[in-house]
């Protein structure tokens, strides 16, 4: 551009913008201000979210080498073939030139553009699936309360039938009856109660899914007197960790070797959750050594859960930490419990 607009367009010698020649300074400066226009440019798009597939990107690097390799063949046949009498022909290289940059630059906001709408649309399917997970929660929740519900409206009947034994002095058979119910209570219902309706309802559907699964199951939950994340977000992260937790389980098929293992307790001043299950091992590692995900996690829900759970943690200004092995899986999450 420093060389072909002035002697095509203004006739200006050539030799006077090469090595000795009176226009070579200020041209110079023309020059270096385009390539700082250039690199503020690139600056400004690197701040934006970038995706393609890799082969699209070869493609791109490969389309994008040519178009300039075509400009410096320009460049060169123009300075090698200089004559003062080329007027014309540096006239007609100036138009391909033109041609060649202004589809180089059309192609590039093209391929960007295609970019930044992949990203878009793959973060709006992202939020899609998380939308429906936690809509998948609440209405969990909302099962839950409802089998509350069924256990309160049981346990008045069977309240009826004890009073009726009792007062005709049926002593025993009130305590067989009584032993009975028990026994199939605490085998259909896992009700916790720890103060928190919210938690008390997810962690209650949560273990009574697992329990249907065949899953093996223990759990300690004493929550800090001030929690500083809300409830829906919290309901929301330990939801993700139950649904990992129990789909990492269902994929080993001896039903004795799956547990699971959540904890929740105060430890300085933070609120500790500790989340330990059986698993095959089965993941995957980015190139950063960061894990993804399991091999066999439906392409869809691609990492959501895992990148939920992140996501709120550290929205909370909290730790989470992941110690995955060959047959167990870690997640060790810490959340402040003060205001500092």
């Amino acid at each position: 551009m420093t060389t072909i607009v002035p002697t095509a367009f203004w006739d200006i010698d050539l030799s006077a913008l090469l090595p000795n020649g009176m226009l070579r300074i200020p041209f110079t400066l023309i020059y270096i201000s385009i390539l700082f226009l250039f690199t503020l440019i690139l600056l400004c798009i690197n701040n934006q979210t970038f995706r393609l597939p890799f082969r699209e990107k070869i493609a791109f690097i490969l389309l994008s080498l040519l178009c300039i390799a075509i400009l410096q063949a320009i460049l060169i046949r123009q300075l090698t073939g200089y004559a003062p009498d080329q007027g014309n022909n540096n006239r007609f290289l100036s138009v391909i030139f033109f041609l060649v940059l202004f589809l180089f630059f059309a192609f590039v906001l093209y391929v960007y553009t295609l970019g930044t709408t992949q990203e878009q649309n793959q973060r709006l399917s992202e939020e899609n699936i998380i939308q429906q997970m936690e809509l998948k929660q609440y209405e969990q929740v909302v099962s839950s309360v409802e089998e509350l519900r069924s256990v309160k409206h049981d346990m008045q009947n069977h309240m009826t039938v004890i009073s009726a034994m009792l007062h005709e002095k049926q002593y025993e058979k009130a305590c067989s009856y009584i032993d009975t119910y028990a026994d199939k209570l605490n085998q259909t219902h896992r009700i916790i109660s720890s103060g928190n309706i919210p938690i008390d309802c997810i962690v209650t559907n949560k273990l009574s899914y697992a329990h249907a699964q065949h899953i093996k199951t223990t759990h300690s939950i004493f929550l800090p007197k001030d929690i500083l994340i809300d409830d829906i977000q919290l309901c929301t992260l330990i939801g993700n960790l139950f649904d990992n937790a129990i789909e990492a389980c269902m994929k080993i098929k001896e039903p004795d070797k799956r547990y699971i293992d959540f904890q929740i307790k105060p430890f300085n001043c933070m609120m500790s959750i500790y989340m330990e299950n059986s698993c095959i091992g089965d993941y995957v590692i980015d190139k950063n050594g960061k894990l993804k995900t399991s091999k066999q996690t439906n392409i869809i829900n691609h990492g959501i859960g895992l990148k939920r759970i992140e996501e709120i943690v550290e929205r909370a200004n909290g730790f989470v930490t992941l110690n995955p092995s060959n047959d167990k899986f870690e997640v060790i999450i810490q959340l402040p419990t003060e205001e500092h």
